[in-house]
């Protein structure tokens, strides 16, 4: 016969419910839960002391039983508060019944024989258990509430500057392709020296870039007005790619009328133009 060991179910744990506090859990568990209901009445910033005593004054006492020997001092030393501040949270701690405090004082014996005595504190487990029991339904209906603002702002914020934005960008235009787009890599070639950086990818790209009103550039290997085809005196066949585009550019850009003297002589040097 074969034994197969049961399987356990994992839940979700938004699914499963909550477990209840009860007086026998520890004093820190109790104190975890609280903190994870949102505190209830110790929520806020001016309860900000007595949150920090109460977990101080957790951790000075035993967590099965919650009550001993402590004094305001040790309190205030775990907590990081000042002597007078922690007295005052402790009151209202009191107050509150979370805790019960039988204060401490001097024994006198003798006239040579005196020494101090430490307060007695204990956690009230059951008054805690009600302060988780409140703090629950408040803190639930605080998320609820938080999250259905935080999904409208999502919703705003994407319909607002996302979705509008790009119909806008695509209404009524065609995507073009990569290869139309300038060269994020390419650097253009200087007119002061030789072919530096990537050149040109094709001459349609040149003549796209001209200025507009120009004529097209003229092909190498058609004769123009000025009688620089193939037979005539500005012969493009012996010069490389980069150079027969720059030449292109070059009269695309004299046909415009651009281009200063100076800049001409520079291209009659380099042997771009007759």
């Amino acid at each position: 016969m074969t034994r197969t060991k049961p399987r356990r179910t994992y839940g979700k744990p938004w699914d499963t419910p909550r477990p209840a506090p009860s007086a026998g859990h520890r004093t820190f568990d109790l104190v975890v839960s609280l903190s994870n209901a949102g505190w209830g009445e110790l929520q806020g910033r001016s309860m900000q002391g007595v949150r920090s005593t109460l977990h101080a004054l957790v951790a000075a006492l035993p967590y099965g039983s919650g009550a001993g020997k402590a004094t305001a001092y040790d309190v205030a030393t775990r907590a990081g508060l000042s002597l007078k501040w922690t007295s005052r949270c402790l009151h209202l701690l009191e107050d509150l019944g979370v805790i019960e405090w039988t204060r401490g004082g001097i024994t006198i014996e003798s006239a040579s024989r005196r020494e101090g005595r430490p307060g007695w504190f204990r956690i009230v487990k059951r008054r805690l258990v009600e302060l988780v029991m409140l703090a629950r339904p408040i803190n639930d209906e605080a998320t609820r509430a938080y999250r259905a603002e935080t999904l409208e702002r999502i919703r705003s914020i994407k319909t607002k500057y996302t979705r509008t934005r790009l119909m806008n960008q695509t209404r009524g235009k065609v995507h073009k392709p990569r290869s139309e787009h300038v060269a994020l890599s390419g650097d253009p070639t200087p007119l002061t020296g030789g072919p530096v950086g990537t050149p040109p990818r094709s001459e349609d790209l040149l003549a796209s870039q001209a200025p507009s009103g120009a004529a097209a550039p003229p092909s190498p290997e058609a004769p123009t007005a000025r009688g620089d085809g193939p037979e005539g005196p500005g012969d493009a066949s012996g010069l490389t790619g980069a150079q027969r585009a720059r030449a292109a550019l070059v009269a695309g850009m004299r046909a415009a009328g651009r281009g200063t003297p100076r800049d001409v002589a520079l291209w009659r040097k380099q042997g771009l133009i007759p």
